[in-house]
Formats: structure tokens, sequence, C-alpha cells
């Protein structure tokens, strides 16, 4: 209680005392201790430790990393389900690589290999953002076999196809994380092969929202999606999150599976 205290006397920061709050409320709960609660002592702890923008950093990598909206149609509703959940955090992160060596001095993470957030997005969304394919120049098993299911014809064409999003889901894909077929299954070949480049997706994003390009530029020249999350750093950020009115039913002990 006192270094969460102490914390908010020190930074004068309201969302990181309501962060704070929520995890000393969720300690008050139960009884007893289970390996949540250490989880949540430890994140009290580590939180005093950082500034406002690593918290909210951490907050940006659990939105692109976990947390995908499944009901979007097109790419416009994946560019505001986007600002929804990012919005609070423009120009509120870090634009030094340094500041995630210090966090991962704090306890938050580690520095890894990770995609920039443009390529983490087409992934999430390969059923919207992936190119048309000629049916002439469609793969076999796509144009005949056993996954023709899979696709759909583009409104207005009779010619131009695309993988659909029933034909997404009917094969066990989910949030660009796909089933255990192996590499050479046709569906994951297809939309790695044609799934917008990280330039494309930018300029499609860039006219209708400059904000959340501006927040994507810095995120990549800091490689800030390297930095995988502790449980610590999944519970910090996942807390501000949800601070800021971030709606989402995932919780700290999901993350805490999840690892």
């Amino acid at each position: 209680m006192y270094s969460s205290q102490k914390a908010y006397a020190e930074s004068g920061d309201k969302e990181m005392a309501t962060a704070l709050a929520r995890m000393l409320m969720r300690l008050a709960v139960e009884e007893p201790r289970t390996a949540t609660d250490v989880l949540y002592r430890q994140a009290v702890e580590c939180i005093p430790k950082l500034a406002q923008e690593h918290v909210h950093a951490l907050s940006v990598i659990v939105v692109l990393t976990q947390l995908w909206e499944s009901d979007v149609e097109t790419v416009d509703q994946v560019i505001d389900s986007l600002d929804t959940a990012l919005g609070p955090f423009y120009g509120k992160v870090p634009k030094s690589n340094f500041d995630y060596q210090y966090m991962s001095g704090c306890g938050a993470g580690q520095t890894l290999i990770g995609p920039t957030p443009y390529s983490r997005i087409s992934e999430t969304y390969m059923w919207l953002l992936h190119h048309t394919t000629e049916d002439s120049s469609l793969p076999e098993a796509l144009a005949s076999g056993d996954y023709k299911d899979a696709m759909e014809c583009v409104h207005g064409t009779n010619n131009l196809y695309r993988v659909s999003k029933a034909g997404y889901r009917k094969h066990g894909f989910e949030g660009g994380h796909f089933p255990a077929f192996g590499l050479g299954n046709p569906i994951q070949v297809h939309l790695q092969n044609k799934r917008f480049s990280d330039e494309e997706l930018r300029a499609a994003i860039a006219p209708k929202n400059p904000e959340l390009v501006e927040l994507f530029d810095t995120l990549r020249a800091t490689s800030a999606l390297a930095f995988e999350l502790s449980a610590i750093g999944h519970t910090i950020g996942l807390e501000n999150f949800k601070s800021v009115g971030g709606d989402t039913t995932v919780s700290a002990e999901d993350n805490w599976k999840n690892l």
C-alpha cells in the first residue's frame, strides 16, 4: 500500500493510481493467497518503478498481442476498433529503445524478436487484409480441392476471389493463430503470400487515422512488439488498459495461464 501511495505522490498520475488501486482491491479480496495474488503483489511493487509512458506501452502491447475484435467485416471497422482500444495511448508511448531495456530491468518483460505493429495487424485480420486473386491463379486446393469452400467471389466481379471470413473460421483459424495443420496448409500459405505488406497497410490507415499511424510508426521504430511481456508486465498493462476505459473480458488469470 505504501509503495502505491508513494508512486502516486511522486507522479500525480491518476491513471497509474487507478491501475494500482485495481490491483490492491484484487489483493484484498481473496484468502488464502494464490499464485495470482503473488503476481499482483509483484506488479504492485513493479509499477512505481515505471514512468507513465512505460505503463502505457505495456497496455499497447497487450492490446496488439492479445486482444482482437472478432466481429469486424471491413478494413474501416478494423481501424475504428484499433482507434477505440489504442486512442488513449496516442502520443504517450516511449520513443527510445532504451526505455524497453529499462523496463526489462524492472521485470516487466524482455526484448526478443517480434513483428512490427503493421504485420501483427495484418496477421490478426488476415481474412480482411489480403489481396484478391484471379480464379485462374488460385492454387488447386483452393480452386477445386478440400478448401474450395474457404473462398468467395468478390462482390461485383466474376473472377476475383478472396478467403471468406466464414471459410477462415470453418477451417479453424482465429485471430491470426493457425491450427496445427503444418506449414503446408494451403490457406495458410495463400494468406501469407497475399497479406498486405507493412507499407500497404500503413497507406490504407494513414488517410483515415494519422494518429494511429503515428503510434504504429513509433512502435515500429522502437521495436516495441519485440518486447515480450512477463506475467508482471501483462498484469500491469491489462489493468492499466481497463483503467483508461478499455473493454475486455480478458483477466490477469488468463494471461498467467497462457504464458
